[in-house]
This record gives C-alpha cells, structure tokens and sequence, in this order.
C-alpha cells in the first residue's frame, strides 16, 4: 500500500507504539521462519502486508539525492525481508539484512544506499 505520513503514522501508533511517521511498515502473515517456508513451497500465498509513506519516500530519496523509483524499490524490498523475517534490531541482525538488501538492490543495477557520499 502507498500512502501519506499522516496514515502510517496512525499506523505506526497503533500497532508499534511509536507515534511518528516512517518509511516502510510491514505486517507480517507468518512469524516463523519455518511456517513461512512451508507457505512459499505452496507458490501461492501472502507473506503479509508492506506499507509505503509516499511522503517520506520522497523526502528521503531528495535529501539522499537519489531517485525516488531506486528509493522505492529499497523500501520495498527492505518490507519484504521483514516479512520474509529479516529485522534490524541488533547490529548483527542489521548488518546481514543490508548485506542482502545491497545484494538483491544491485540485481537490479541499484547501488549500496548505506554507502555514504
């Protein structure tokens, strides 16, 4: 879903507690890294939800100085690991999440976007 700061604000209240606008929310179907698996091997599921801020996609992207479609595309595939049961919680958790968000980014000819300068 694409929408506003406003809504994913009252989103990320409601069920993060966290009462302030972000880029990419993501509702997951499944918890476990297991269930999921058995899912996938059916082809035909929903791993859950990923919600975009159009707002803030473009805020970032310009002040980032990158496009705004290469921007969208890193959302969305930082919300599918999350839904895949990546997180970012803890360094080393973090690290192996960018690691494969700069690997599949770069599938598709995008750079590193945790590369500064």
């Amino acid at each position: 879903m694409l929408t506003d700061d406003a809504e994913i604000q009252d989103l990320n209240h409601r069920y993060r507690n966290k009462d302030q606008a972000t880029d990419v929310l993501s509702f997951q179907q499944y918890e476990d890294i297991d269930t999921i698996q058995a899912a996938l091997s059916l082809h035909k599921i929903s791993l859950g939800d990923i919600i975009l801020s159009y707002d803030t996609l473009v805020k970032d992207a310009e002040s980032q100085k990158k496009s705004h479609g290469n921007h969208f595309i890193h959302l969305f595939v930082h919300g599918m690991l999350h839904l895949l049961g990546y997180d970012h919680e803890h360094n080393e958790e973090a690290h192996e999440m960018e690691q494969y968000e700069i690997k599949l980014l770069a599938g598709y000819g995008i750079s590193d976007p945790y590369r500064i300068g």
